[in-house]
C-alpha cells in the first residue's frame, strides 16, 4: 500500500524517500500523540516534558512573529517552538532552500490539509478533552477547545518543517529536528524551550537540544 505522504511530496532521492516514509509511519502509528490522552504511557527519564498546562500555555502563548534570516536572542521564560524552526536549517544555502521551496509550495498545501484533519480525529481518539480537564481538576480554568487548537496548529508546523528535511540531508543530520522526532515517537508534542532565546548554533547542537527541547506528555 502507497504510504500517504506519498500522494503529495515528491520523492527526489533515497534520502527523501526514507525520511518521508519515517515521517508517515510516525503520523500513522499507534503512538502518534498517544502521551497527550486519558491514558498516556510512561515518559522514560531521558527525555524532558511537563504535564503542567499553565506551562505549556505559556510556552505556546511565547509566540512572536521573529521569523527572520537574523535574531538576538531575548530573555522570556520560555521559547514557543514553532517561533525557532526557521533558524534550524544545517548547510544550506538560500538558494537551494528558496529552490525546494518552490517545489513544495502545493504538496506542503495538501499534506498540511490532511496532518490537520489527522491531529483532529487523533486528539478525539485519546481522549484529550477528558485528559485537559482531568489536569485542570474539572475548574473550567482551561477551554479544551483553544488547547485543541493550540495542538492541530504547532503540530502541522513541525510536521512540515520535518518535512523539509527530506530534502536535505534527513532528520538525522539535523539535531534540532531528530529530537522532535524523538519525543513523538514517545506520544509527546515538542512544545517549547525553557529560559533565554538560543542562537542558531545553540539550535542545532546535539547536546544542548537534548537538554532544553520540552513536549507536552502527561505520563509524568
Amino acid at each position: 500500500m502507497t504510504k500517504t505522504i506519498f500522494k503529495h511530496y515528491p520523492v527526489t532521492s533515497e534520502t527523501c524517500r526514507l525520511t518521508l516514509e519515517v515521517i508517515d509511519n510516525l503520523v500513522e502509528g499507534d503512538s502518534f500523540l498517544c502521551g497527550l490522552g486519558d491514558q498516556p504511557p510512561k515518559v522514560e527519564k531521558e527525555f524532558l516534558a511537563t504535564n503542567d498546562l499553565a506551562e505549556f500555555e505559556q510556552m505556546l502563548m511565547g509566540f512572536t512573529d521573529t521569523c527572520v534570516e537574523d535574531y538576538d536572542p531575548y530573555p522570556e521564560n520560555f521559547q514557543h517552538m514553532c517561533n525557532m524552526l526557521h533558524h534550524t536549517r544545517v548547510g544550506v544555502s538560500d538558494e537551494h532552500y528558496n529552490k525546494v521551496s518552490g517545489l513544495l509550495n502545493e504538496a506542503m498545501g495538501s499534506y498540511s490539509g490532511y496532518i490537520i484533519n489527522k491531529v483532529e480525529q487523533r486528539l478525539e481518539e485519546i481522549d484529550f478533552s477528558t485528559a485537559v480537564l482531568n489536569k485542570s481538576g474539572n475548574s473550567g480554568e482551561y477551554n479544551v477547545t483553544s488547547f485543541a487548537d493550540y495542538v492541530i496548529t504547532d503540530v502541522d508546523a513541525q510536521i512540515y518543517y520535518m518535512a523539509y528535511t527530506a530534502y536535505f540531508s534527513g532528520l538525522g543530520a539535523n539535531p534540532f529536528f531528530q529530537r522532535m522526532y524523538d519525543l513523538y515517537c514517545t506520544g509527546g508534542m515538542p512544545c517549547g524551550w525553557p529560559g533565554v532565546r538560543p542562537n542558531k548554533a545553540e539550535l542545532v547542537n546535539e547536546s544542548n537540544v537534548k537538554d532544553n527541547m520540552v513536549m507536552l506528555h502527561f505520563g509524568l
